[in-house]
């Protein structure tokens, strides 16, 4: 029943699946455990969350589209043609909208949910970057 070299062996195993890559965390699902990922970035402000080019056990749902509203810096809100004008009574540029001169882009992204139990983890942007937002987060 006990194998005193099953833990060494199975550290092993680990160590051939992840290439001898470093992780910031292994990601498993909140619900039933599977593991999600092996190669990982945190993101710098949100702890919990983490965004992953290479999983496992994950589905992609095409037909569950979800809207994100990104920011750009402040330096990058005003079309180039808008920071070089001098007058400021000048009328903004005829093709800039509202959520343009805002700063304010609308993203798609998909949902994505773990194979196993079909719960949602996180979303998939159209770089085909998932970021994961509903996992459990394991040292490496």
């Amino acid at each position: 029943l006990y194998d005193p070299s099953a833990d060494d062996e199975d550290e092993a195993w680990v160590q051939r699946q992840r290439h001898g890559h470093t992780t910031d965390a292994i990601l498993s699902c909140p619900s039933c455990f599977a593991t999600l990922c092996v190669d990982c970035q945190q993101h710098a402000l949100y702890h919990t969350q983490y965004r992953a080019m290479l999983t496992m056990n994950c589905e992609v749902k095409t037909d569950q589209v979800m809207h994100s509203e990104v920011t750009r810096p402040a330096q990058q809100r005003q079309p180039r043609q808008q920071r070089k004008r001098r007058n400021p009574d000048e009328e903004p540029a005829s093709g800039a909208t509202q959520q343009q001169q805002a700063g304010a882009e609308v993203e798609v992204l998909h949902a994505v949910c773990c194979a196993v139990c079909d719960t949602q983890v996180g979303a998939q942007d159209d770089d085909e970057v998932v970021h994961f937002f509903h996992v459990l987060a394991s040292e490496s």
